[in-house]
Order: C-alpha cells, then structure tokens, then sequence
C-alpha cells in the first residue's frame, strides 16, 4: 500500500489537533510496518533457503530433507562423516555444501554394502568446498559419478574426490539425459581427484569425470587427475555425446598415471565428442592405454567436429602409438603447440622436428614455443602447492618447452601452485621453472677439530640436486686440485676437496657452484666459513 492510500484511509482517525508534520510521520510508520513481509512457516515458506551444520549422518540426512523443501541453501560439515544411505539433493536452488573450517577437509564417505554415489543431486544447481569424498559405488545411483554426482552444474573447489567408482563414470559426473536440457557448467579449482575406477565396459566411460549430453562448460583449474582407470574411454575426463558449441578449457593442471585398461579399444585421458578443448599449461605424464593402437592422452571420436588449442603444455611418457587422435579438417584445426616431447615419438601431435614444429601445416597454426633442457621429476608431489604436480628437475630424461611470457600471459600468470610465473621464459606445463630451488644454497662443510697449517684437511661441497661443477675457495682464492670438480647424480651430487691450509690466521672457505643446464639452475655459492688456521705442534 502506497503512502497516499495511507493517508487517505488513515487521515480521518486521527485528531484534528495534530499537527500535519506529526501526522505524516505516523502514517510514515503506518506504511512501513504494513510493506514489510510477513513471516511465513515452513509450509509456506517454498523457497527459503536452508542454513544447517551437521557433525553425524543422521544430521547430513535432515539437512537434505531441509534444504530439498527449502531449494537449495547451505550445510557446514563440523566432523567427518560415513553415511549409509543414498544422499540426493531434489531442490530448484544452488545447494552448498562445505567444511567448516578453510584449509581443513572434511570427510564424508560412502561406508557398507552400498549401490549408490556419496553425494548426488538430481535438480538443482550443486557447489562442493573443501571436502573429502570417499566411498562411492554408484552401480544403482550416482551412475555418472560415484563421488559426486550433478544434474546440471557442478562446482567442486579445493577437495578430493578419491576412491570411488561408478559404472559410467567414477569420480564426478553430470548427467543431463535428456538433449533438451540446457548449457550445463562444470567447475573444478584446485582439487585432487585421483584412484577413482569406472566398471563400464562399453564406450561410455569416464574414470575422474564424465559428463552427458547438452551443451556444456568445462573449466578446470589448478587441479590433478592421477592414477584413475577405466576400461576403454576417457580414463580422467570424458564428455560424451556433447555438442559442437561445448568447451572444455584445462589450465595449470596435472594429468598422469590414468590408465584404460580394455585390450581392444582404449582411448584417451582425456576423451570427448564434440567441441573445443583448450589446454593452457598443462601437464601429462604417463597415462597408457593397454592396446598398442590407442591414444593415451587426448581423443576425439567425432570426424569434423573437434577442434584443440595447446598453450604451454607438456605431454611427455606415454604407453601408446601415439598420444592424440584429433578427427579434425581444416575448418576445425587449429593448434598452437608447446612443450614437445621428442625422445619417444609420442608426442601429442605426431611427426615434430626437434625445434617442436609440427611437419604438417594443417596443424601447426601459431606455434609458440621451443625445446630447451629441462625435465621433469621421476614422481609427482605436492611442491608447495595442494594438488600435486611434477617439478622441473634434471633428473629425469623428457625435454619440455619454454612459452614466451607474452604469449603465455593471455591464458595465466601463475603455476598450478599458485606461483607467479616470472621472466621472458616461462616454462611449459603446470610448474614454472623459475620456482624450482636452483641450487643457489650450495653446502659446504668439513669435519670437527683444528685446522693446522699445512695439513690435510677435506672440505666437502654439495649442489642441491644439480649437476654442474663446483670450485672451492680459500680467501677468495681458487684452491689447487679443487676447480671445477663436477657433480652428478652418480655422486649424489656431491663433491670433496683435499685443503692444505697455506696461511696462518683467519681464513674465508666458500664453494662457488656453475651448472650444467643454466636454463634449468642458476649459479650458487656457499655461505662463507670462517676458520682460524693454527701452527703446527711439532717440528717437521
């Protein structure tokens, strides 16, 4: 009711007496508490959200029969949890469902004889933040993601989503059946989602992620797919029966150790129908397929209807003939190829000189980088970051590449740790070089007790894991016998010097390291013992 209508009804119920501006305050007042909404039950109230904190599945299961009646709001997870029953979100609104606490996962995992996912939303909008998810077997439910299941837009951020299994799809899955239903998004930041295990053994399979139907949004982001198996398609991603109009866009992630295990076909980590699929700085390492004619990183099946982008990316260890099989014509392919791995053959586009230039001009549109020396660790890890990666090392015995920084700062600025990327270099793939430790901190020691003039005494240097050569110094003066003596990983990278002191009194000892590989490791000196050199006891 407007506040003219106030006054007219209310005008006259009021004595002459008062004032005008005392009146209209009132009936000011008056209107405002008649506007204001009514408080409703919750038989009224159809879309109030829900607000619930759970620490016991008994709670977790009332907070969904709560939030599926009020469409969609918000359960904080104060303990860990095992359910025993299927969990299905019904409600029209965005469900949430997150830790209590920033940094601190949450467990919630599927525990007994069980056919379902460990969380599945049927309708609505669904959003995961820093949870464990564990336990799944969907085989009855949560078919399409044993871990987590989503209907139409998923979001997972900062979890890790392991050990599930589901007979399409493992980890994480959409399911839109129907082609009617419109774009679907899925969302990934900075999650784990590794060992998860799809049964199907048809041609819909996906072992992280799978997706069905529509159109669909794919981003990916600082996150890894490990050791996920499925038996033919798709052994961490796969988006089937998608359209032309889907993108799926992977950046600053690590993608390894996915196996399909079927004898007779078995394609991709990777695997989709249709779209566009972006790779910006990303890593894959090691993924196999078990016939000797598939493709262990990237497929797509659709002939004429795929289309891929790599900025930055590495694709290094495969087990296959080769790691990708794009069915694409000119209209479709266009790539900009980084990071080759030429030692093996495999890399991800075939027939790549040693400059990492792909021979046909078809797809070799906008190449942008070259090959340099450097390598990557033998085995992923954390590395500072929350999702693991593999370090640049020279330990191992694939090249990657290196991206100009101004192209690569169209598609990030940062490594899947969250590193800053540094430089006019950076190097491709999800770990940046420039963050590595580069044997800088040189070590320098030598055993307990007096140092005499004149004799013997072994001073040993060490060069963090790269090799190079290192040259001791006394008084900033190169010692004889000790220049430029070469470390490697068949000395541990480690290296002595016979020192007879020529001086009396105060003397500076440092090691200076020169590496073998300066793009890899810079130059390092030790931090600087001080020694007093006393005179000899004895007459010789």
């Amino acid at each position: 009711m407007g506040a003219n209508a106030v006054l007219e009804r209310f005008s006259g119920e009021y004595p002459c007496y008062m004032s005008s501006q005392t009146l209209r305050k009132r009936i000011a007042l008056l209107a405002v508490s008649l506007m204001a909404p009514i408080a409703l039950g919750a038989s009224e109230a159809n879309a109030a959200a829900c607000n619930e904190s759970v620490a016991t599945f008994v709670q977790l299961q009332s907070a969904f029969t709560a939030c599926n009646s009020g469409g969609g709001g918000v359960i904080t997870v104060t303990a860990d949890i095992d359910t025993t029953a299927r969990l299905n979100y019904t409600g029209a609104g965005t469900l949430t469902i997150q830790s209590d606490q920033i940094g601190t996962l949450r467990r919630i995992r599927a525990t007994g004889t069980r056919s379902w996912g460990v969380l599945e939303s049927s309708a609505g909008p669904l959003i995961i933040d820093s949870l464990e998810i564990t336990g799944g077997n969907g085989t009855s439910y949560g078919t399409y993601g044993g871990g987590i299941q989503g209907n139409r837009n998923l979001t997972v951020r900062n979890s890790y989503i392991h050990d599930n299994s589901g007979s399409t799809g493992g980890g994480l899955g959409l399911a839109s059946i129907s082609d009617a239903v419109p774009w679907k998004t899925f969302d990934l930041q900075y999650s784990r989602v590794e060992s998860n295990t799809s049964t199907a053994t048809g041609t819909t399979s996906g072992g992280g992620y799978f997706s069905l139907r529509g159109y669909e949004t794919a981003t990916i982001t600082g996150s890894s797919f490990m050791y996920n198996q499925v038996a033919s398609l798709g052994s961490a991603l796969a988006f089937r029966l998608q359209n032309t109009a889907s993108v799926y866009t992977i950046t600053n992630s690590t993608i390894a150790y996915n196996r399909a295990i079927s004898n007779s076909v078995g394609y991709g980590a990777v695997s989709y129908d249709y779209g566009t699929l972006f790779l910006n700085f990303d890593t894959f390492n090691e993924n196999s397929v078990a016939v000797s004619s598939g493709k262990a990183d990237i497929y797509c099946a659709t002939i004429n209807q795929c289309s891929m982008r790599s900025v930055g990316s590495v694709f290094a260890n495969s087990s296959s003939t080769g790691t990708c099989s794009i069915n694409a014509t000119a209209r479709y392919a266009t790539y900009s190829v980084s990071n080759i791995d030429t030692s093996t053959g495999y890399s991800c586009l075939n027939n790549i000189n040693s400059s990492g230039v792909r021979q046909t001009a078809l797809e070799a549109t906008n190449v942008v980088s070259s090959v340099v020396n450097m390598y990557l660790s033998p085995t992923a890890a954390l590395n500072g970051g929350t999702t693991p990666n593999f370090a640049i090392t020279n330990s191992a015995s694939k090249l990657i590449g290196v991206v100009p920084s101004s192209v690569g700062s169209l598609y990030t600025t940062i490594d899947q740790r969250g590193v800053a990327r540094t430089g006019s270099s950076w190097s491709a793939g999800a770990y940046e070089r420039s963050s590595v430790a580069t044997a800088s901190n040189i070590g320098l020691s030598f055993p307990a007790g007096p140092v005499v003039y004149r004799q013997s005494k072994t001073l040993t240097a060490t060069s963090d894991s790269a090799p190079g050569k290192i040259t001791f110094l006394a008084n900033g003066k190169r010692i004889a016998g000790c220049i430029n003596k070469s470390t490697s990983s068949s000395n541990s990278y480690t290296v002595t010097c016979s020192w007879k002191p020529s001086v009396r009194g105060a003397v500076v000892l440092s090691a200076v390291f020169t590496p073998a590989d300066s793009d890899a490791f810079s130059p390092g000196i030790s931090t600087p013992l001080y020694v007093g050199v006393s005179n000899r006891s004895s007459i010789r």
